[in-house]
């Protein structure tokens, strides 16, 4: 009789549990739905002579930015051909970052979502896809990096990348 009053109470805490937790994870993305909205609003984002943002939306598993770029600043085809090094330059470039950027990259990992630039040429109309997962965004805001070596690092990185184009 006493297992059969524990076994209840146990299958109640759990389906508790579970619904919780279905709970705080929706929460979350309806934050990160509400502050992708926010942020879309403000497009276009005019990024001086490399171009500007067109949109950021939330497609359900990534924080998509769309940028169109300029071309004569920004070669597509060399991007197209280095992924790595692009990758390499977004996680440089969301180190260490401030504590809006912050916000939005935690949120984004309780999603379980990553982030998913779009680069396009604004002549040629051609593509490039840089994309983080969920586990690169979590070890990005978990390497604890020097302001200064930080900064180091990102104009290195803006070297390195301009080099390739």
């Amino acid at each position: 009789m006493e297992k059969l009053v524990r076994r209840p109470n146990a299958v109640i805490l759990f389906i508790s549990l579970s619904l919780l937790m279905m709970l705080t994870t929706g929460c979350q993305e309806i934050k990160l739905k509400a502050a992708i909205e926010v942020a879309n609003k403000q497009c276009p984002m005019e990024m001086g002579e490399a171009g500007k943002i067109t949109s950021i939306v939330f497609d359900g598993e990534n924080v998509v930015y769309t940028f169109y770029l300029n071309e004569e600043i920004a070669n597509i085809k060399a991007l197209q051909k280095n992924p790595e090094s692009m990758k390499t330059s977004l996680k440089i470039m969301f180190q260490n970052p401030n504590k809006e950027v912050k916000s939005l990259l935690d949120l984004v990992v309780k999603c379980k979502a990553g982030l998913q630039m779009i680069y396009i040429g604004k002549d040629s109309g051609e593509q490039v896809v840089c994309e983080l997962t969920t586990d690169e965004i979590k070890e990005i805001l978990n390497k604890d990096v020097d302001t200064t070596e930080s900064d180091l690092a990102k104009l290195e990185t803006q070297v390195q990348m301009a080099n390739l184009q």
